[in-house]
């Protein structure tokens, strides 16, 4: 339930309360998960000026929480507000460059945005950015580079995928 003054505070528009409760909405935290709902209150606050909003409705977008699934649309969102300082816009521009999802395959691209999601502590990009040093995806293959992302993102962030490869990457 949402408490009553942020619930007013909304119906009137203030850019805050739209995106903190459309964030929570989406989430699940502290309500019941309402993710049509969220994302109805984030466009409104994205609408009106608020830029915290884009970044949680390109994921929804990605992930099609409350709407169709549209990485085009997490793209476009993310490429006409660059937010180079936040680790989750480039982690979500880094996979639909890795797959190929709602922009062409660019593996090059992928490459440098999740080593500047890495670069801002992002633990998944870690694992990806690992993937690529040893793949050689966007990169020369480097094994050291491969090595010190999967540990890194292992130790500090409980990537159990990551502490696996690197595993493997001791046997061989």
């Amino acid at each position: 339930m949402i408490d009553s003054d942020l619930h007013k505070m909304c119906e009137s528009g203030d850019v805050e309360a739209l995106y903190f409760v459309g964030f929570n909405l989406v989430m699940g935290i502290g309500v019941e998960e309402n993710e049509e709902e969220g994302v109805k209150l984030l466009t409104q606050a994205y609408e009106k000026g608020e830029i915290r909003a884009v970044v949680q409705l390109a994921e929804c977008y990605y992930n099609g929480w409350g709407v169709a699934e549209n990485p085009k649309k997490t793209v476009e969102l993310l490429m006409k507000h660059p937010m180079p300082s936040n680790k989750k816009a480039q982690y979500l521009l880094a996979l639909c460059n890795y797959y190929g999802e709602g922009v062409e395959k660019n593996l090059n691209r992928a490459f440098l945005h999740f080593k500047a999601a890495a670069n801002l502590n992002h633990g998944r990009a870690k694992d990806y950015l690992a993937d690529c040093y040893y793949n050689g995806h966007g990169t020369e293959k480097n094994f050291e580079e491969a090595a010190r992302y999967f540990k890194d993102a292992a130790d500090n962030h409980g990537i159990a995928s990551s502490a696996n490869k690197l595993g493997y990457m001791y046997l061989d």
